[in-house]
């Protein structure tokens, strides 16, 4: 198993950079996960990549492949993430699955936070805590770069490009451009958390 690690994505946190640089070193792949994507249709709505998955499903799903290599995934600061959902959203106009076919921040924000309340499979409300018991490297977003080549040396992983390209990302201000008070507190309330647990801050 040597060169494989197991890459745990959490959406909105550079999840497709990533898993497209580590392609078949990774072993949490799409294409291993088909039965668990139909399995949990209520979750994926017939579009979304079955590889976010939790770390925990994961090895339930498909065994010592994915638990006898390191693994790690990445971390963000709860408020930028939920600026790069609402922009990834509107990018793509997705904003359907939010119940509307337009949204500003504060409107997405409150979705977000009544959909967390009303569907317990709607994974984009699903905090990042959720995918993460038994990882065991966390790399921060903010320094990815370095936290991931640093990841790679540690661990020997060889054949794996250190660098990382950036895909499916949005162009966007800094996150606190887009806050108000109202929506400080819908995020505390659907991801505190996260808030607590990584000991981010506004």
């Amino acid at each position: 198993m040597e060169n494989l690690v197991s890459f745990v994505r959490i959406p909105k946190n550079a999840s497709t950079t990533i898993y497209q640089v580590l392609g078949v070193a990774n072993t949490i792949r799409d294409g291993e996960l088909t039965r668990f994507f139909q399995g949990n249709h209520l979750r994926y709505k017939g579009i979304f990549a079955p590889s976010h998955c939790s770390y925990v499903e994961a090895v339930r799903e498909l065994g010592t492949v994915v638990s006898d290599v390191p693994s790690f995934a990445v971390i963000r600061n709860p408020y930028d993430r939920m600026v790069s959902m609402f922009c990834f959203a509107k990018k793509h106009q997705l904003f359907g699955l939010y119940g509307s076919s337009e949204l500003s921040f504060v409107e997405f924000a409150r979705a977000i936070c009544a959909r967390h309340e009303e569907d317990p499979h709607f994974f984009h409300a699903f905090p990042q805590s959720f995918y993460i018991d038994g990882v065991q490297t966390l790399l921060p977003f903010e320094t990815l770069v370095s936290a991931f080549q640093d990841f790679l040396r540690a661990n020997g992983i060889m054949g794996v490009s250190p660098r990382l390209p950036q895909l499916n990302s949005t162009s966007h201000g800094h996150y606190s451009d887009f806050y108000n008070e109202e929506c400080r507190l819908l995020v505390e309330s659907v991801w505190g958390e996260d808030i607590e647990r990584f000991g981010y801050s506004f």
